[in-house]
């Protein structure tokens, strides 16, 4: 197939890829996925792989199992409760982690075989940087991809430009 450059995004322009089969997209989803950083003067690229549904609907099942107490007097759940916010915040963890952990071969390298999301939040968030697992868990969770933008020649907000 043909692929031609068009503009993705300011300063930048990427191939367009006509894809011809759902095993073709697979491919590409499977490929690795780099996660790049500057570290010191250096560009530092550690090779990562794509969140995957099934690790993603593990993260969203995390988060969601805790739930904001239920005021009987309001009839409402208290979501400003602050056992209820850092449980909250605890889950939302342990959900980096296990991106961080199953995305990341050279994390995982480290203290192979974790299956629990505690002992792999414990794990985690005993190595490397704040920023670091920062951008490793954008670069895992976002995938590399992106919404290509399309000018929008209907709308009226386009014109005021």
């Amino acid at each position: 197939m043909k692929n031609k450059k068009v503009k993705a995004g300011e300063g930048s322009a990427a191939v367009v890829v006509k894809i011809g089969s759902l095993d073709e997209l697979q491919t590409r989803v499977d490929a690795p996925l780099i996660c790049q950083f500057a570290m010191d003067g250096d560009v530092i690229e550690l090779v990562c792989k794509r969140v995957s549904f099934e690790l993603s609907e593990q993260v969203r099942a995390l988060e969601n199992k805790v739930i904001p107490p239920f005021v009987e007097k309001r009839g409402d759940y208290d979501y400003f409760d602050l056992q209820y916010r850092a449980r909250k915040e605890l889950a939302k963890a342990q959900g980096r982690s296990l991106l961080i952990y199953f995305g990341c071969p050279v994390v995982s390298a480290k203290k192979p075989g974790l299956m629990n999301p505690v002992d792999i939040h414990k794990f985690v968030s005993s190595i490397l940087s704040e920023n670091i697992l920062e951008f490793l868990a954008a670069t895992i969770q976002g995938g590399g991809m992106g919404v290509v933008e399309r000018t929008n020649f209907t709308s009226p907000s386009a014109s005021e430009n």
